[in-house]
């Protein structure tokens, strides 16, 4: 039965995101247990799968669940934990310039595009988003310099 262990829940949720990624044209993963176990455990205490040596494998990587949501093939490109920073910095970054309208949808498609094919540098995108965000960022802290302000007021008036 599928819930009867994590492996097998796993396994099975696996099989199932392949039949909608089938269904959908796009391509499978592969549902061995020591691949889903690297992707997605932050260490694998719970592992049962063994190098030669006898040790369990780690995962490569801490598992960010809304990277994943919000791109699952850049999750999956991930290198290292500075990469998933990187990674998760410029998704947080590329979505904030689309919701301030800083930055028009089709260009945010572009960049994804260029960070998923190498045409783009994390880092570049990251510094020119921030400089593109600055008037944003200098708002978002006068908010909330007024809010602290006037909590500060309501507080001394009562």
């Amino acid at each position: 039965m599928a819930v009867d262990s994590r492996e097998s829940l796993s396994v099975w949720m696996c099989k199932l995101h392949n039949t909608v990624s089938k269904q959908n044209g796009k391509p499978e993963f592969p549902c061995e247990q020591v691949k889903l176990d690297l992707m997605y455990l932050k260490n694998c205490n719970e592992c049962k799968e063994k190098f030669g040596d006898g040790e369990a494998h780690k995962a490569s990587i801490p598992w960010n669940a809304a990277l994943y949501a919000k791109d699952p093939a850049d999750f999956q490109s991930v290198k290292d934990e500075v990469d998933m920073y990187e990674s998760s910095e410029a998704n947080e970054l590329l979505d904030m310039a689309v919701e301030y309208n800083v930055l028009p949808p089709k260009k945010e498609k572009k960049f994804r595009r260029d960070l998923q094919t190498g045409d783009m540098n994390k880092q570049t995108l990251v510094q020119n988003l921030q400089v593109l965000l600055r008037p944003v960022f200098k708002l978002k802290n006068q908010v909330k310099a007024l809010e602290r302000s006037a909590r500060h007021a309501q507080v001394a008036g009562h």
